[in-house]
């Protein structure tokens, strides 16, 4: 039974099982030999242990929709979503997996660690510079510039890669653009080289880091919109979950929104596989606000915490509060050391009295953030969460739009007034 339960918690294996149907059918022949067990073994099992199948096949058929609705929220990411099914799905996941860890361990073998053997097995081709021109738009970092294609008039960002980091990027890349799948995660599209400087080269986000975009519209931001946002960001989080990639540094400043106001993860600089070793993971002044208080805790006599997936959701726990309100995290405070020492104690900020974000998103953020990494939910929880939260709020302003009393404009003349005020009484004596 306990292996059968590792093997319906991970996606894939997951995956062939609910194609076949036979999950049901499997879980009901392990309690059968359970029961012959118990029974040969002679235990007289107390009250309070006995094994109720059928409840527990509720539990089991419940957690199969959770699923199946985790599924389907993770597919909504796809950007050709009408075309991908589970099958598909399951294909892209398992494809994109197997490659990152073949990479991962040619990159982690530090006794074999040949980049020339690297490029022989992917084979990545530079892209050709010459095919782009740089727009006449300011800049918008000192190395981040925008480019068009010639021929397609496209726009793609051009990031400048410092000369000792370009394997290592090059690396990535390779990896990152197997995720050009997945709608909510930047697309990555190679690097390329003008003879003097290495560029890395992906979709262009015409409104900037989410930080940025927070900071010029502020409680502008429809609360529709907000919700959206964090949604996006959590199709985005658990397809990289699905790949066995966590992402180490998710904050607003590593979020961008497109010109359709579709948030995407970028900058994977510190990305690395679930299963590697993360424990050397430093925590740097503008990711601090955003680190969970366990590697916030890392110190002189203090076991060294290896970064993982509950890490990241503490992140994005904190990103969700300030997607909700609107503010920086903890801007109240300038020293570090002092927001170090008030994050380990458990101080979280906390939400306006009086807010439209909804009860359960503000739930889901307090759990998100606890102190204790058990209580935080998994990705997949919080997907679903966000899916149910967004789809609610929206149904919630279609029935208030849909209730709404609505009149005709008409041009309103001395002789249309009496039958405008009449036309209103009528509509209003129910």
């Amino acid at each position: 039974m306990k292996k059968f339960a590792e093997e319906i918690t991970q996606y894939n294996k997951l995956q062939k099982l609910l194609g076949s149907k036979n999950i049901e059918s499997k879980y009901q022949e392990l309690c059968k030999e359970y029961d012959s067990s118990i029974s040969s073994l002679n235990f007289n099992l107390m009250g309070k242990l006995h094994f109720n199948a059928q409840e527990e096949m509720k539990i089991l058929r419940d957690d199969v929709l959770e699923v199946i609705k985790f599924q389907g929220a993770l597919i909504e990411s796809m950007d050709d979503a009408n075309t991908i099914d589970a099958v598909k799905m399951s294909v892209i996941v398992e494809r994109v997996s197997e490659m990152a860890q073949t990479m991962q361990n040619l990159m982690d073998d530090d006794k074999k660690n040949d980049q020339f053997k690297i490029d022989n097995i992917f084979q990545e081709t530079p892209l050709p510079f010459e095919d782009y021109i740089e727009t006449e738009d300011e800049y918008r970092t000192e190395r981040l510039r925008k480019y068009i294609h010639i021929k397609s008039r496209e726009e793609y960002a051009f990031k400048t890669v410092k000369n000792e980091h370009v394997n290592q990027v090059k690396n990535q890349v390779t990896i990152l653009k197997k995720l050009k799948d997945c709608q909510n995660i930047i697309h990555f599209y190679g690097l390329t080289n003008d003879g003097s400087k290495t560029y890395i080269v992906t979709e262009w986000a015409e409104n900037k880091n989410l930080r940025e975009y927070i900071s010029e519209r502020g409680q502008d931001i429809e609360i529709k919109l907000r919700i959206r946002i964090a949604y996006d960001i959590a199709k985005g989080l658990n397809f990289l979950n699905s790949v066995k990639i966590v992402h180490r540094d998710i904050r607003s400043e590593n979020i961008v929104i497109t010109d359709y106001d579709i948030a995407k993860i970028a900058n994977f600089k510190l990305s690395r596989g679930i299963n590697t070793a993360t424990g050397n993971l430093a925590v740097i002044k503008e990711s601090v606000r955003y680190c969970a208080p366990e590697m916030l805790r890392r110190g002189e006599g203090v076991v060294k915490k290896k970064y993982d997936t509950k890490c990241e959701v503490y992140s994005f726990g904190i990103l969700l509060w300030e997607i909700a309100e609107c503010r920086y995290p903890y801007e109240q405070f300038e020293d570090i050391l002092e927001l170090t020492k008030k994050v380990v104690s458990g101080y979280r900020e906390k939400f306006t009295l009086v807010t439209e974000i909804p009860e359960k998103y503000q739930i889901l953020v307090k759990k998100s953030v606890d102190t204790n990494p058990g209580i935080r939910p998994i990705f997949s929880r919080i997907l679903i969460d966000l899916q149910d939260i967004f789809k609610n709020y929206t149904s919630n302003l279609h029935f208030l739009d849909s209730n709404r009393l609505t009149f005709p404009l008409r041009k309103m003349t001395s002789s249309t007034i009496a039958a405008a005020a009449e036309d209103y009484a009528i509509n209003y004596d129910f």
